[in-house]
């Protein structure tokens, strides 16, 4: 790249930096042989979705970076985001296993950038993705240098691994496709992995609820998207998990816009039987519970 950027100096380019989703759990789930064939098939989808004549290369574990030569930022643009959109999958042991991938990207505009600051954009942009659900794209903007990486010792995914209460991010539709969960929110499901989940849920949030109560919680996001959007609403319902087992839950939410997925559905998830002892007998008539 250095090579190349020295050699073209008032030329266009895009360095493209990128890492696949969850591959620790890949490891920890399918052992380290199915995390091998991963990073190999991922390295095999980049060079045949950018091509050959591109600079490719592994940066050291799930990272890797394409550089895309002569190319302006609209073809930048079309490029990564077919790949981010590519359906992506390895299969090992006979069994096939889809994955995702976060994508950053900057653009060199033959104005003398060094590669290290190209390199900074672009891991720059991918953090920026990641902090927003993973599996999406985006291009560096100024604006990104304020993102903190961490907060008193603690990032997102420190976070959202540990925390105890299931997370769910959605589109906002009364069907909304599911956009990110925790650990957690597997736990909840009883699902060994986010591929199981995203399986047994065919990606519907909907698909969660059971299915004598989706009507009535579709009523109540409909009535949400047809409000304000920073009310807060709660109610509870019953879900069926992976292993067939029925759980009352009590689901706190709000609605916001994503700069990714426009407007998206938070969501929170506690068994009823953790907070048994904390709610009341009689909620107030102020209240959204239902």
């Amino acid at each position: 790249m250095a090579d190349w950027l020295q050699a073209h100096p008032d030329s266009h380019g895009a360095l493209v930096s990128l890492d696949l989703d969850g591959f620790k759990l890949i490891n920890d789930l399918h052992g380290h042989m199915a995390g091998d064939e991963a990073l190999r098939t991922l390295a095999r989808d980049l060079v045949e979705s950018f091509g050959h004549e591109q600079i490719i290369g592994r940066n050291g574990g799930d990272e890797f970076v394409v550089f895309m030569k002569d190319a302006e930022p609209e073809a930048a643009q079309a490029a990564v985001k077919a790949f981010s959109n590519k359906k992506k999958a390895f299969t090992y042991d006979g069994e096939t296993h889809s994955f995702s991938v976060s994508i950053g990207y900057t653009l060199y505009r033959g104005d003398g950038m060094s590669l290290s600051r190209l390199f900074h954009q672009s891991d720059t942009a991918l953090y920026a993705v990641k902090l927003r659900g993973r599996n999406h794209y985006r291009i560096y903007e100024p604006s990104m240098e304020s993102l903190n990486r961490t907060s008193l010792g603690f990032n997102l995914e420190t976070i959202t691994k540990n925390l105890p209460t299931a997370l769910l991010v959605t589109e906002a539709k009364k069907d909304g496709k599911i956009l990110f969960v925790n650990k957690a929110m597997l736990d909840l499901l009883e699902c060994q992995n986010v591929t199981e989940f995203m399986a047994f849920t065919e990606e519907n949030q909907s698909h969660i609820v059971c299915a004598c109560e989706r009507e009535r919680v579709r009523q109540l996001m409909e009535q949400q998207l047809l409000e304000d959007a920073d009310k807060t609403y709660s109610v509870t319902y019953c879900i069926r998990t992976a292993k067939g087992r029925r759980k009352h839950i009590f689901s706190v939410w709000c609605m916001a816009d994503n700069p990714n997925y426009g407007r998206v559905f938070y969501a929170t998830l506690v068994e009823q039987k953790f907070l048994w002892p904390f709610i009341s007998e009689h909620p107030s008539e102020d209240d959204n519970l239902v």
